[in-house]
This record gives structure tokens, sequence and C-alpha cells, in this order.
């Protein structure tokens, strides 16, 4: 918990004329996860293995929670980061984010968020 917050005031101090909404996870807040190294301790983002979204055209194979167990893994091995809880708006505004990233999201797994 005390992790998640550290990272946010980094990134509210890193982003000073940016105001996070706190009504719910966007699109933008997503984005700005994405392309922040504040998540970790080996200065990556998800941006640095992802450029655009390369590499993750498979999303659509996964549900929501195992897409947010995927990103929690990426940034805990490649970004040395903390998992973020579950319900978190940081870790919902990236699985958005990513899900955006690839609109084009395979039908297989429909109805099992």
């Amino acid at each position: 918990m005390h992790k998640n917050l550290l990272v946010m005031l980094l990134l509210m101090l890193a982003i000073p004329n940016m105001s996070f909404a706190v009504e719910g996870p966007t699109l933008e807040f997503g984005k700005t996860l994405f392309e922040s190294n504040a998540l970790g301790t080996k200065q990556r983002s998800c941006n640095s293995c992802h450029p655009n979204g390369k590499g993750l055209e498979q999303t659509g194979d996964f549900n929501d929670t195992e897409l947010k167990d995927i990103i929690n893994a990426c940034i805990r091995d490649a970004m040395g980061g903390t998992l973020f809880d579950i319900d978190t708006q940081e870790l919902e505004a990236l699985l958005n984010y990513v899900k955006h990233l690839n609109p084009e999201r395979g039908t297989r797994n429909e109805g099992r968020e």
C-alpha cells in the first residue's frame, strides 16, 4: 500500500501539470503509468519493452484477471517494482490502456471477466 502511494507521489511530482481523476481510472492515467519508469527500480517502463503496444497482440487470449496478473508480473520482474493490489485504480488504468492498444481483442474469452 505504501509503495502505491509512493508511486503516485512520484508520478505527481514528475508531471506537476497533470491531475489524476479520482472518479476512476482513465486511459490518460493508464498511458502515463505505461510510459513511466517510476513503477520500478530498473529505470524501465512498460513502453520500454512494448513501444506502442508491440508484443501485446495476444491480449485477447486472456480475461481481465489474467491480464492484471501478467501486468503485475511485468512490473515485478522486468521493472523491479512492487505488485499492485488487484483492485487499485493504477492496475485498472494499466489494464484499460493495454486493452486500448489492441482494439481487435479476440472473442475467445467473452464472458470470462
